[in-house]
């Protein structure tokens, strides 16, 4: 989409006039050398890049929420990592304080189009797209379809179904098909509820999901068969659906001219008849307007603050609070604080004592499968029970944060410039290819991070004075860690996001319990009410 500039300007010097000013702005007259420099950069890689449009769209649409009393969150992703992005409020998170990587989210090496995702009240989401609609034209403006395919709780269901009625030789048993659900809602729950999860998914004991469930139930034989149709069935077509927050924008272009659509009857909304990915293949782009419910939380209680004549701005609260740290998240009272609810993470809170909010992006991005198994380390090292340990003394300043721990895509990334001599944008080309287990890359890497590559400018770490065999094991160490290294910047927003409703519990938790009772809502497993009328 093209952004209408005032006074004739064209969009990289608005961008930049926008940018320059924000960032006067947020460091009240002060701007450092370090920051200007940062901003400079960006500038010029977005410019460069040709992004400065897609910038101002996304500016104007936060700033029309903002102007209306509409909850944005402080941003999440990559984009986090953007002076740009938050010297123009898109984030509200300062990238240099928590040392987050622009190049993460955008450079030159990068081929993907770049993804700013912000968060809005769920109640007043749709507001925000009716004035994007106005702005740029309902024609313009539209849904992106997905494809639902069958996850492994409802494949269980299904071949469940099927088993029963391949049992109905004669075709007389009309409750056939329903025989068996019993044993499939008992298979399904060994299923863990995690987003993505898959029957090739290997669990904490290295068996695949399926073996596992195979393992599980061996001695039942009508399991048994359910679990290998349950198989078959996984990922079969189920139904065509609308992009929980993608929005395509064309540049004018009313979007039926450019791809086919299907009218979606259960939103109400016109969808393209292609995914995202087949979206920008088709030359647009999306924006993202994610509907968070902690943004109706959080709107609700400052309603009702002020209602009672208390005004907070939630993005100047004091963000090193002690009294937060150690009696909502060390003692673990976290319902309804975001990221930090189950009952797992509670434990880890007791043990991990939070004193800060870098340790709640620490844990933010490691109480994850993979990650999991190292915090313990942490956990030591934090509370002085072991000592920090690096394999070479080079990765004191990057490692040192996370208590020795690689924690962070970044971190990868700052490995392969500070320690080998990479680019930032080279950097998190081998870092996405770790992620994606492209084994063959990662193997022909593996010499230009020892010794070098002078096509391509990179000294090499044995030219850095680092032992091979040093060099060699942070290596592998990369490999096997990095397609669960949490992207930081993302980390970071999702940590400002807890924190927000961690300081308004303890400091006005009738009105955050009572809002958060309001937006509770009922899972599988627990109706959250009880809960929060026992706090």
């Amino acid at each position: 989409p093209i952004y209408d500039c005032p006074n004739n300007l064209d969009a990289d010097t608005y961008l930049r006039e926008l940018a320059i000013k924000g960032l006067t702005r947020r460091l009240k007259g002060n701007v450092l050398k370090d920051y200007s420099d940062r901003l400079i950069y960006e500038l010029s890689i977005i410019k460069k890049m040709g992004f400065s449009n897609y910038f101002l769209v996304v500016y104007d649409f936060i700033l029309y929420a903002k102007k209306n009393n509409i909850l944005v969150g402080p941003g999440r992703g990559s984009a986090a990592g953007s002076l740009v992005a938050y010297s123009l409020g898109i984030t509200e998170i300062d990238p240099l304080k928590y040392d987050l990587l622009f190049e993460r989210f955008l450079n030159p090496e990068r081929i993907t189009m770049p993804d700013i995702d912000s968060d809005i009240s769920r109640t007043v989401r749709p507001r925000v797209i009716e004035y994007v609609k106005e702005k740029y034209g309902k024609d313009c403006v539209c849904g992106i379809m997905t494809t639902n395919a069958q996850a492994p709780k409802g494949a269980i269901r299904i071949a469940a179904k099927r088993y029963g009625l391949s049992l109905d030789k004669e075709g007389t048993d009309k409750d056939a098909g329903k025989k068996f659900l019993g044993l499939a809602d008992k298979i399904a729950k060994s299923v863990p509820s995690e987003v993505g999860i898959s029957f090739n998914t290997i669990l904490d004991n290295k068996v695949s999901l399926y073996n596992s469930l195979l393992s599980e139930f061996a001695e039942n034989r009508d399991a048994v068969e359910i679990i290998k149709w349950a198989k078959v069935f996984e990922g079969c077509f189920t139904a065509y659906g609308a992009h929980a927050a993608g929005i395509v924008i064309t540049d004018g272009t009313p979007v039926k001219d450019l791809v086919p659509l299907r009218w979606n009857d259960k939103l109400g909304i016109y969808t393209t008849q292609c995914d995202m990915i087949e979206v920008e293949a088709n030359g647009m782009l999306k924006f993202d307007f994610l509907g968070l419910k902690t943004c109706d939380i959080i709107t609700t209680c400052l309603w009702q603050l002020h209602k009672e004549g208390i005004d907070i701005d939630i993005y100047n609260i004091p963000m090193d609070d002690q009294e937060v740290f150690a009696e909502i998240y060390s003692n673990a009272q976290t319902d309804s604080v975001f990221q930090f609810e189950s009952a797992g993470m509670k434990s880890m809170l007791k043990r991990f004592k939070p004193t800060s909010f870098e340790d709640l992006i620490i844990l933010v991005s490691m109480f994850r499968p993979g990650p999991l198994q190292y915090l313990d380390d942490v956990i030591d090292v934090k509370n002085g029970v072991k000592p920090m340990t690096f394999l070479t003394p080079e990765l004191e300043p990057i490692l040192g944060p996370t208590c020795g721990a690689i924690t962070y895509q970044e971190q990868v990334m700052r490995i392969f410039q500070e320690l080998a001599g990479y680019s930032l944008g080279g950097a998190d080309l081998v870092r996405r290819a770790m992620s994606k287990k492209h084994l063959d890359e990662i193997e022909a890497e593996r010499h230009n991070f020892l010794f070098g590559n002078k096509e391509r400018g990179i000294k090499g770490c044995i030219a850095n004075g680092i032992k091979e065999d040093a060099a060699n094991a942070l290596f592998d160490q990369m490999t096997a860690f990095a397609a669960y290294a949490f992207n930081k910047s993302h980390a970071a927003a999702y940590a400002f996001n807890s924190y927000v409703t961690a300081f308004l519990k303890y400091h006005y938790p009738a009105e955050f319990l009572t809002s958060a009772m309001q937006w509770a809502e009922k899972t599988e497993k627990k109706d959250p009410i009880p809960g929060l009328m026992a706090e």
